[in-house]
């Protein structure tokens, strides 16, 4: 058996209903937007409509749609009691199904997550909710599950709700229903697979990010990517390249209440930020025939208390061009590197940044105040 899913799409719930069976299942993840399995496959030759889940029974049948998919499973394993065998119980959960395939996962959440889809469509959507979690929150202040026990309706269900902080749903507007998502995700099953996926959309997304980053919007192969691991946080923690050129300790700051001693991660960000800009300012030199090779940053970041508890950073870098007697030309240098800057690019509208050079400030670049 083989499931191909999508991190944190609806075939969770099909997972689910494998880790709730102890049923032996291979997984294939496939990437939904450019219709590929992980390992370049085509899945349109798999699924005409590109969709997940599908299951590739031990037969050899290829099922698809949720509906379907979970109540093979339940079929399947029975020992697991996923799923009533017949009569009045079956139909109710094939309502309850029902319910949740078409009036919240197509009805609501459709419209709502796909970036592509008009706001009228959305509004229409958030029309919607009130109406569908009302009928949920009335069940739920009287049932622990949707039937009489943890069935693959909940499974579906605690895969839908998952995707409410992702459309700005707030759950605590129906307590029953935050409640029961709440129990469901400490279940042993949901909690397991809700971590690996969780874990793999994470990797994923980070992925596209960085392709779409290094081509300046297109999806292609990053030009260059490091990863680094820290155990133990700003406080007291360790930090490395997980390629082993780096090994550090991190420390509290004696402003924020600790030792100091030790690199923390502003100054480390300090450091990084002004070396890129340096370079940038070094190749820009040449090519502008202006000798840039001697400059020198003075980086310095700042922690800046907000509202609320929240901290926001900002940025000042005092850019010394001893070669560059031109006031203009040292400016016009300045901020054609701005432009280019990969830290400059990153932190455009979400961190102050405040440039100047041969000691003539270049102004801010001001933004709202945004929680770090």
């Amino acid at each position: 058996m083989n499931l191909y899913f999508s991190p944190m799409a609806c075939s969770l719930a099909t997972r689910i209903a494998l880790y709730e069976a102890g049923a032996r299942s291979e997984f294939t993840q496939v990437d939904t937007r450019a219709k590929r399995t992980i390992d370049g496959s085509d899945f349109l030759t798999i699924a005409p409509m590109g969709q997940v889940p599908v299951l590739h029974t031990d037969d050899g049948i290829l099922l698809t749609e949720n509906t379907a998919v979970l109540q093979y499973v339940a079929d399947r394993f029975p020992h697991a009691e996923l799923a009533p065998p017949s009569g009045p119980e079956r139909a109710r959960l094939q309502q309850w199904l029902g319910f949740i395939g078409t009036e919240l996962h197509k009805a609501i959440f459709i419209a709502l997550l796909d970036p592509r889809a008009p706001e009228g469509a959305k509004t229409y959507a958030r029309e919607k909710i009130p109406l569908r979690f009302g009928v949920l929150e009335r069940h739920l202040t009287e049932h622990d599950f949707l039937l009489d026990r943890f069935s693959v309706a909940d499974a579906y269900l605690a895969a839908i709700l998952n995707w409410a902080p992702f459309v700005g749903l707030d759950l605590a507007r129906w307590s029953a229903v935050q409640e029961y998502h709440k129990r469901l995700l400490k279940r042993p099953s949901i909690e397991k697979a809700v971590g690996e996926e969780w874990r793999m959309y994470q990797e994923e997304q980070r992925q596209r990010q960085l392709a779409k980053i290094s081509s300046g919007g297109a999806m292609t192969k990053p030009a260059y990517t490091t990863t680094a691991r820290v155990k133990g946080g700003r406080a007291g923690g360790q930090g490395r390249i997980t390629s082993g050129e780096l090994e550090l300790q991190l420390q509290l700051p004696k402003e924020l209440g600790g030792p100091g001693g030790a690199p923390n991660p502003e100054q480390l960000f300090a450091i990084g930020y002004a070396a890129c800009f340096e370079s940038v300012l070094s190749i820009l030199g040449q090519r502008m025939k202006i000798t840039a090779d001697d400059a020198v940053i003075d980086s310095t970041v700042a922690l800046i208390p907000i509202e609320n508890g929240r901290f926001k950073l900002s940025v000042a870098l005092d850019i010394s061009l001893p070669s560059v007697a031109d006031a203009q030309e040292a400016a016009d240098l300045v901020r054609k590197a701005d432009q280019i800057c990969p830290y400059s690019n990153a932190v455009r509208g979400n961190i102050e940044v405040a440039l100047a050079v041969n000691g003539a400030p270049l102004g801010e670049q001001k933004v709202p105040a945004q929680a770090s």
